[in-house]
């Protein structure tokens, strides 16, 4: 293993596996060369970096820009003379922006896409006037200024790991006889990505890296389980994103828990991994960050409660079940969205959840029935579609009185001339029936019922 020659002062390892090719190497940064002598290229909360801005048009003037990154997002600031009109004045006086642009400075470039005017404040003092783009997508170091569109996507999606029961790290602990420990051996191991669409489109991606920091006698193993997307010919990112979002919703109904989404890395085949001595070594992944991805804000944490645990993981529905939820996101968008949208909203009283959920059976119930029908009606269809095990485990020994029960607690919320649901009622009965969507989804996409059964018993 080599450190890094420049001047960033890391030695790390990554490795993963995809499509079959090892990419485990010496890395520094973000997939990138380093040069010597040359700062390292990062964007990270707070930084903000002073160079200048391209657009690809040979005979476009230059012009300085701040580069900035809050806990929003990514910002352009231009310093323009307030009442000249020139090329980059004329940007923000006709609203329309270049598709992509790029900044370069001394530690490097960042190709900079979806970009959208902010605002732009003038002083009348100074005669001088800034002009702010905020931008959607930046890749770091990026040698092709065009990122409109990508070949690859990897995201990393919190609680992951544990739902896809994929690892790239084995333990291994030896004991004497008394009872001491002798030995614990880790190994991390490059692992094959999983393909988890009929086109091997979409893949779940074992990654590892290892951060050695020898002064401190310190050894950090991190492990992901990213999700990768990839496109022939490419695609632009929203076409990416909405895979990725799709996953990402899947996890948090299966966790019922907020699992946050960042975009992590990001490809195009015509901007390969190329060394100081400009052969090319392959494709890359460069750090990509993005404003707008999945449903939580930037820098959300990405990791969940020690007591997590999803109702059905990939073990129970297999690349056929996620296929399946890919293919039909969008139909199984009415019953399904409302539900994460729930687990995202925060802070909302219980009463305002059940009006959610029960939206969100209506629309399952609808699916199922179809024609119009009233409200108890749908519900009955929904409790009709699951299994009569798990029914029992959620809903009792009448489902009949439960929908009963459901309905009146829904109207207690929605009708101001019903009696007030009790807050402790509304919660048992959102709860109840966030369990039957739940498990709908889950045998639906392939889990066994018996299986989900047992789980919903010990959820309740």
């Amino acid at each position: 293993m080599a450190a890094c020659g420049g001047s960033c002062g890391l030695s790390a390892i990554e490795g993963h596996n995809s499509g079959g090719v090892d990419t485990g190497r010496a890395m520094c940064a973000a997939d990138t060369t380093c040069e010597p002598g040359r700062m390292d290229n990062s964007l990270p909360v707070g930084a903000a970096r002073i160079g200048q801005l391209y657009d690809d048009v040979e005979d476009t003037p230059h012009i300085t820009a701040q580069l900035r990154r809050d806990s929003a997002g990514v910002h352009l600031e231009l310093s323009l003379l307030a009442d000249v009109t020139d090329y980059h004045a004329d940007w923000f006086r006709t609203r329309q922006l270049p598709s992509f642009l790029t900044f370069r400075d001394t530690s490097g470039p960042v190709a900079l896409t979806g970009l959208r005017l902010e605002g732009r404040n003038r002083s009348f003092a100074s005669g001088l006037a800034r002009g702010t783009i905020r931008v959607d997508h930046a890749v770091i170091g990026a040698d092709v200024a065009n990122y409109s569109s990508l070949d690859g996507l990897r995201s990393e999606i919190a609680g992951m790991a544990l739902w896809s029961g994929l690892s790239s790290v084995t333990k291994d602990r030896a004991h004497t006889e008394e009872g001491r420990l002798r030995s614990f051996v880790i190994t991390a191991e490059s692992q094959d990505a999983v393909a988890v669409s009929d086109d091997d489109s979409v893949l779940f991606t074992p990654y590892f890296s290892v951060n050695l920091d020898d002064a401190n006698g310190r050894t950090v193993i991190q492990e992901q389980i990213l999700v990768e997307t990839r496109a022939r010919p490419a695609a632009p990112w929203d076409e990416h994103l909405r895979t990725h979002r799709a996953l990402q919703d899947l996890l948090s109904l299966a966790y019922w828990h907020p699992c946050a989404l960042r975009v992590t890395a990001a490809q195009r085949l015509d901007d390969p991994h190329r060394t100081m001595d400009g052969q090319d070594r392959g494709p890359r992944w460069l750090e990509a960050i993005v404003t707008r991805a999945g449903r939580a804000m930037l820098d959300h944490d990405l990791e969940l409660p020690a007591h997590a645990h999803p109702l059905f993981a990939f073990s129970d529905i297999g690349p056929r079940g996620v296929s399946q939820w890919l293919q039909e996101y969008q139909t199984l968008g009415r019953p399904m969205w409302p539900l994460a949208a729930l687990l995202f909203s925060g802070g909302t009283p219980v009463q305002a959840d059940l009006l959610q959920v029960a939206t969100a059976l209506e629309a399952l119930g609808h699916s199922i029935a179809g024609g119009t029908r009233h409200f108890i009606d749908y519900l009955l269809a929904a409790v009709g579609a699951v299994d009569p095990a798990v029914v029992g485990a959620i809903c009792g020994s009448d489902a009949r009185d439960w929908a009963r029960k459901f309905n009146a607690a829904y109207k207690g919320v929605k009708h101001a001339d019903n009696a007030a649901t009790d807050p402790q009622v509304a919660w048992d009965m959102l709860t109840s029936g966030r369990l039957l969507i739940q498990s709908w989804l889950g045998i639906h996409l392939g889990a066994d019922p018996g299986q989900l059964a047992q789980r919903v018993a010990t959820a309740t």
